[in-house]
């Protein structure tokens, strides 16, 4: 009395996968097919959001919300060159001061708006901030179960260039400390 299951098309793409959000291809970087929609989203979005009229605080909030969350999630987890990253805070830039000359310095504009700034974003200091709080966690001396693996895994791919790095990678973890 089962039906039969739904004929649907899939294609198994072997080149890249997705891994929570992120688009990984075989060698652990960000595909380029994937990289050119990424961006040309983000275009698509600005050219969508420049339609409407806004003022600069609106401008600064749909950038922070809608156009650079999901940008900078992505290329904090994934190593993208710092020209592209540039160009995307040029087109960013330009779309927050309307394509007008700005009239305001742009320090100025990433400030606290507490301290007279938009909060706007600045691409390149998020990214590497994201990537410095990810190499603190992994270092700080608390255990957890997940560094465990995070640690086998780092040793297997430096045990090939220093040997001598391995013994110190893998955790050793006393009875007493707990998960």
């Amino acid at each position: 009395d089962w039906f039969d299951p739904p004929q649907f098309q899939s294609k198994v793409n072997r080149n890249w996968c997705y891994f929570l959000g992120v688009p990984i291809d075989t060698k652990g970087k960000l595909p380029s097919s994937e990289l050119t929609k990424i961006i040309s989203n983000v275009r698509r979005q600005i050219g969508m959001w420049s339609s409407i009229k806004t003022s600069l605080f609106e401008r600064a909030t749909i950038l922070k919300v809608f156009i650079c969350s999901r940008l900078i999630y992505t290329f904090s987890l994934m190593p993208v060159s710092n020209k592209m990253i540039d160009n995307l805070q040029k087109e960013i830039n330009n779309y927050f001061w309307n394509q007008k000359r700005p009239s305001i310095r742009f320090k100025t504009c990433i400030g606290k708006k507490s301290d007279g700034g938009f909060g706007l974003i600045h691409l390149n200091t998020m990214i590497s901030s994201f990537r410095i709080k990810c190499g603190l966690k992994i270092i700080d001396p608390l255990p957890k179960l997940w560094k465990f693996y995070a640690y086998q895994y780092s040793g297997l791919t430096l045990r090939s260039y220093a040997p001598w790095i391995w013994s110190n990678l893998v955790p050793h973890f006393d009875e007493k400390m707990s998960f």
